[in-house]
């Protein structure tokens, strides 16, 4: 009688320890998906926000291409600068462009394409900024050149490049193809934003 009742309360053990086993395999079923959908989520947003601020730098340096257009002669005027040389604050930057065409993915290769790209994000910022303060044209001329240009040749390639890394294959058509296409509006929209700052914001 004695070994009956103690075999019955092994059985009883086990099917507690099984039962145990089954609900905790479960709740871990359970939690599994839901972090690889949170770790999913969170990596989209990351990428997500990556992308949108390629987009908006990426346009920022195509409105700056083109919006100085209009705002040469208020130039000339402010800072006093012969006809000879108002015409290199546009061609310096096309010359810096033009030098450093070679190395735009180069450097991106050898050095990583993110810090490529960061730094040359900053260089565009601060010589953006020294453009603003310049109070010579050979400040601004060497500003426009030495760092603007320098900025602008190669950021582009490293963006796309970064946007074809982080973005899932079925839509990295559809994300370059947005960016460039809004960098293009705003190419466009540079003479006519660089008017309406000359007329009304100087």
């Amino acid at each position: 009688m004695a070994s009956i009742t103690i075999r019955n309360l092994a059985d009883s053990l086990k099917a507690q320890l099984r039962l145990r086993a089954a609900q905790h395999n479960c709740s871990m079923e359970e939690v599994t998906p839901k972090k690889k959908i949170n770790a999913q989520s969170n990596r989209g947003r990351k990428v997500s926000n990556h992308h949108s601020g390629h987009v908006r730098f990426t346009s920022l340096i195509y409105l700056d291409q083109t919006g100085v257009a209009l705002t040469l002669n208020q130039i000339q005027h402010e800072l006093a600068i012969s006809n000879s040389s108002i015409n290199w604050i546009v061609n310096a930057y096309l010359l810096a462009l033009a030098v450093l065409i070679l190395l735009r993915g180069r450097l991106g290769d050898i050095f990583g394409h993110k810090k490529v790209f960061m730094t040359d994000m900053g260089l565009f910022l601060i010589s953006s900024f020294l453009c603003g303060i310049a109070e010579s044209g050979t400040f601004l001329i060497l500003s426009r050149t030495t760092l603007q240009g320098i900025g602008r040749a190669l950021v582009i390639p490293n963006n796309k490049v970064l946007i074809a890394k982080n973005v899932k294959p079925e839509v990295r058509g559809k994300a370059i193809g947005t960016t460039m296409s809004l960098a293009s509006i705003f190419l466009a929209l540079g003479p006519t934003i660089g008017g309406l700052i000359t007329n009304y914001l100087h």
